[in-house]
C-alpha cells in the first residue's frame, strides 16, 4: 500500500503543459514584421524620382544663354550720342564766331583758302585782362606783308599781341604756302602780366592751327627779326626735303633761296 502512496510523483503531467512555451514559436513575430522591410524599399524606389528633379533644375543653367542683356548694354557704348553732343557745340561755336567771340577761327579761315586770300597777315589780342581768359580778337590785317605787320609793331611797347604771316613758297612744279606765328610781348610789359600770360599760351597757340615757323618778337628788334632773308633761312632750316625756288613774304618783297643753304 505504501508503494502505491508514491503515485503522486506520476504528476508529472504538469510538465507537458510547457507546450505554451511553444506558442512563441507559432507566432513568428519576426514575419509580421518583415512588412517595414518591404515599406523601407518603397522609399528606395522613389529615391531616383526625387533624383529627376535636380535634373529639372538644370535648366538655370540655359538662363544665362536667354539673359543677354549685357549685349545689349555694349550697343548702347556704340552709339553716337557723344557725337550729337560734339554738334551741338560746333553750332555754339558757330553762333560765338558770328558774335565775334571766335574771331581767331573766322582769321584762320580767311587766311588758309586753297584759292588764294585776300590778306596774307593779321595780328590779335586778348579780348580781356591777362589771365581772365584766352579769347582773342582781331585788331589788324593786311595783305602788305611782313613790312606791314613790323610797322604796326614798332611803337607799341606795352603790347601784347599774336600774329600769323602767309608766305608763298614756289617753284617750277609747284606754289605752296607757310605760316610764320609770331608772338609779340613789348619791352614795357611788367613781368608779373608776363607771368600770369604764362598759363595761357598754350591755349593761345591752340588758336593758329598751323604754325612752320614761330618767332618771339619785341617792339625793338622787330625789324631785324622779320627780315624776308632771315625769316627765309629759318623756314628753309626746318622746311624738310622740299626745296622751293622762291619765298614771297608780300608784295616786292620776294627772296630767291636757290643759292641758301
Amino acid at each position: 500500500a505504501p508503494a502505491e502512496d508514491d503515485a503522486p510523483p506520476e504528476e508529472e503531467a504538469p510538465a507537458q503543459e510547457e507546450a505554451p512555451a511553444e506558442e512563441p514559436k507559432e507566432e513568428e513575430p519576426a514575419a509580421d514584421y518583415e512588412a517595414p522591410k518591404e515599406e523601407e524599399a518603397a522609399p528606395a524606389e522613389e529615391e531616383p524620382k526625387a533624383e529627376e528633379a535636380p535634373k529639372e533644375e538644370e535648366a538655370p543653367k540655359e538662363e544665362p544663354k536667354a539673359e543677354e542683356a549685357p549685349k545689349e548694354e555694349e550697343e548702347v557704348k556704340v552709339e553716337e550720342a557723344p557725337k550729337k553732343k560734339k554738334k551741338g557745340k560746333k553750332k555754339k561755336k558757330k553762333k560765338a564766331a558770328s558774335s565775334g567771340d571766335c574771331e581767331s577761327e573766322e582769321m584762320w579761315n580767311e587766311i588758309s583758302k586753297k584759292n588764294g586770300s585776300e590778306i596774307n597777315w593779321y595780328i590779335l589780342k586778348l579780348k580781356g585782362k591777362v589771365g581772365n581768359g584766352e579769347d582773342l580778337e582781331c585788331i589788324e590785317k593786311g595783305s602788305g606783308g611782313v613790312k606791314e605787320m613790323v610797322t604796326f609793331f614798332t611803337d607799341k611797347p606795352k603790347g601784347i599781341y599774336f600774329g600769323l604771316l602767309r608766305v608763298t613758297t614756289s617753284d617750277i612744279m609747284s606754289v605752296r604756302a607757310k605760316f610764320v606765328y609770331m608772338k609779340f610781348l613789348g619791352t614795357n610789359v611788367k613781368t608779373m602780366t608776363k607771368a600770369k600770360l604764362t598759363g595761357s599760351l598754350g591755349k593761345i597757340e591752340d588758336k593758329f592751327p598751323c604754325k612752320h615757323l614761330s618767332v618771339d618778337i619785341n617792339e625793338k628788334d622787330c625789324a631785324d627779326d622779320l627780315k624776308p632773308e632771315k625769316l627765309a633761312k629759318e623756314l628753309l632750316r626746318v622746311g624738310g626735303a622740299h626745296k622751293p625756288d622762291k619765298m614771297s613774304f608780300g608784295p616786292d618783297q620776294e627772296v630767291d633761296v636757290t643759292n641758301m643753304g
